[in-house]
């Protein structure tokens, strides 16, 4: 650090990195300031603020490269959509996911965004192939344990939504 910036980064092994530009980091804010950087270097400010911070839920998501395109249950319509919610039914459904992720809990039914990438952009996979993304939405930032029953494999928490292969 030089007048309040970063000038290098120095690895785990002691090599040490001239920067050339921006530096971009892929840890959470909290391990960043307060494990990565120390308090030291960042103050007592910023390290009280992040302490302090509610993460809130997360998210994660899944790629698949598929053999086909997914077909639903719901029939072509469901087929030609760029973008499906599968989880519960109802908002009390959702209000249970939410209540479970702010407790530190996986969810008991978690709600998935099923991105049909190859349907988006059908340049992203060869002809007749599928491509998914699958974004688990409202998952703990720390998990401290499981709602209940294992999730269901993707997929099979919606009815009318199933893929059916």
């Amino acid at each position: 650090m030089q007048k309040g910036r970063a000038t290098s980064v120095r690895l785990d092994d002691g090599e040490t990195i001239a920067l050339d530009g921006v530096i971009a980091s892929n840890v959470d804010p909290r391990h960043l300031a307060l494990d990565l950087l120390g308090e030291a270097l960042v103050g007592e400010g910023i390290a009280g603020k992040i302490r302090r911070y509610d993460w809130g839920q997360s998210f994660f998501g899944i790629y698949l490269a598929l053999d086909s395109p997914v077909p639903y249950r719901a029939g072509s319509d469901a087929d030609q959509a760029g973008y499906v919610h599968i989880g519960g039914p109802s908002l009390d459904d959702l209000a249970e996911t939410i209540a479970h992720a702010r407790a530190g809990l996986l969810p008991k039914r978690p709600m998935i965004g099923a991105i049909n990438e190859a349907l988006i952009d059908p340049s992203r996979a060869p002809p007749g192939k599928g491509l998914m993304k699958f974004v688990v939405h409202f998952v703990p930032y720390r998990v401290t344990g499981d709602a209940g029953a294992s999730a269901l494999p993707i997929g099979t928490t919606s009815r009318s939504l199933t893929p059916t292969r």
